[in-house]
Parts: C-alpha cells; sequence; structure tokens
C-alpha cells in the first residue's frame, strides 16, 4: 500500500509564480520509491525548467506514460529520453498515427511532431498495450475505455484525416490509477473519453472503492451547456471527494465546477503540489 503519494505539475495551462505556463500537461508522481510521468507538456524543454524549479531529477523517472498522440502532451519527451535514456515508456500502440483537428474547413496537424515521434521510434524500452496494464499491484493504467455515457464525445472536431472524413475516437487515451485501500487516485491527460464514461468504467474495476482524488484535463472547453450539465448531475452522483480540473477543462466548465462542487475541487496549475 502506497503510505505516500506526491504530485507535482509540471505543465498546464496556469502556472503559479516562479513557473512557467503552456498549453500543456505533465503530471510527477512519487510513490513507494517510484517516480511516474504522465505527458510531457507542449514545449521541448519547459517542463524540464519546471521540474529543476519543483527540485525534481528527472533522470530518476521509472516510468513515462504518454496519454494519448496529441502534439501538447508529448512536447518534452525527446530531449526526456535524452536524459533517462533507460526510462520505461508505456502507451496504447495507435499514439503516432496522423491526427487533425479542422474547424471551418481548415485542417490543424495536431499529432506527435517529428522530434519526439522520431525519439518515440527509436527508443528501445517502449510497452505498447491495449485496455489495462498493471505496474504494480496498486497502480494501474487504463486505456480503450467504453463510451456509454450517451452526452460525452471526444470534445472537439477531432479527424484521422484532412478532409473530416473519419473520426478519430482517441481510442489511443491511457488513464493512470492508484490503489489505496479502498481510495482512488485517477489521472487524466485530456479525458477524451469523456469523464464520466472513465469514473463509471473504474467503478467496475473497483467496485468498493471511492474516488480520493481525480486530476487531469476534462476536455469540457467547447462542451455545451446540456453535456456541461449532464457531467455534473453525474459527477454528483459519483463517490468523489476531490476533483482538480486543469489543461483542457475550460474556463467556463471550471467555474461551473466549482460552483457545483465548491468543497471538493479546485484548479491546476503548473508548479502546484500534492501530498496525499
Amino acid at each position: 500500500m502506497p503510505k505516500s503519494l506526491k504530485i507535482t505539475m509540471l505543465s498546464d495551462n496556469l502556472a503559479l509564480p516562479g513557473y512557467e505556463g503552456e498549453h500543456g500537461f505533465a503530471l510527477h508522481l512519487e510513490l513507494q520509491g517510484k517516480q511516474i510521468l504522465l505527458d510531457a507538456g507542449c514545449d521541448e524543454n519547459l517542463m524540464l525548467r519546471n521540474a529543476q524549479r519543483a527540485g525534481l531529477d528527472l533522470k530518476q523517472l521509472d516510468y513515462l506514460i504518454v496519454s494519448h498522440g496529441h502534439y501538447d502532451h508529448v512536447g518534452a519527451l525527446a530531449a526526456l529520453l535524452k536524459l533517462a535514456p533507460k526510462l520505461q515508456v508505456l502507451a496504447h500502440p495507435n499514439i503516432l498515427k496522423k491526427r487533425y483537428s479542422i474547424r471551418n474547413g481548415e485542417p490543424k496537424d495536431i499529432a506527435i511532431p517529428e522530434s519526439p515521434r522520431l525519439a518515440l521510434e527509436n527508443h528501445r524500452n517502449t510497452k505498447f498495450f491495449r485496455g489495462a496494464l498493471s505496474l504494480c499491484e496498486q497502480v494501474r493504467l487504463f486505456n480503450e475505455i467504453p463510451r456509454i455515457s450517451g452526452f460525452e464525445d471526444t470534445g472537439g472536431p477531432f479527424f484521422c484525416d484532412t478532409n473530416g472524413e473519419i473520426a478519430d475516437p482517441i481510442e489511443d487515451e491511457t488513464l493512470l490509477c492508484i490503489r489505496r485501500q479502498r481510495e482512488l487516485f485517477v489521472f487524466s491527460g485530456c479525458s477524451h473519453s469523456g469523464i464520466v464514461n472513465i469514473l463509471w468504467h473504474l467503478q467496475k474495476q473497483y467496485p468498493d472503492c471511492v474516488f480520493k482524488l481525480v486530476l487531469g484535463g476534462l476536455h469540457l472547453v467547447n462542451a455545451s451547456q446540456q453535456r456541461l450539465q449532464a457531467t455534473l448531475r453525474e459527477l454528483d452522483k459519483l463517490p468523489l471527494q476531490n476533483l482538480v480540473a486543469c489543461h483542457c477543462s475550460g474556463e467556463v466548465a471550471m467555474r461551473k465546477i466549482a460552483e457545483n462542487m465548491p468543497a471538493k475541487s479546485q484548479f491546476g496549475a503548473a508548479g502546484k503540489q500534492w501530498e496525499c
């Protein structure tokens, strides 16, 4: 059982004084002497600078989990693998596929850029998996989350082609779950699967547990009022004790969450730290 879990946000749209912000996500976790990094931000080096400010030595990392194949989650990956060449990378096998966001008929490439792509392709310690993977008895990774809520989608006009004919389900999105007795700590880069779908899926895996902490991007930045209200309604029904919304959650959604659950929610920001 992990007696102490230390959490440090290294990349986020918001930042504490003395830290740098960006449209990206990176989260450092330390438990039982192991160091885990979920994602690597957007800029090639910003996350590394924030790690130095936080007093973290990323050379000692044990695992890098790539939550999904979007550019704003892998920016510092190449630099990180140079720093820690034996680091084990864990991800879904589809993270390297072509991806676009199409708005007003204009496609934007949002896939993993060339530098981190080459670094991943050449890295010798990468493990791809589908479904679920255990790092140890308490720590599991999940992807290919069932989409069953009926009101959640991927959160944007995401496609696998420039013509907008092949929708991207972002099935590669991987989340991290830590169990401590009957408490769950859930970490999600963007929640493209839908945060309600994610938590429902975890409830099935751990029916006797409460969500002690859910932290990550909720990708509600483009959500309609109907989806936002439905999300808040379902979150209220769940045994959720603490929610930290960040990155792609969206200002409107983050304010609504804060109003709806003031005692349970807070905003994330680069430089924020928690010890649980």
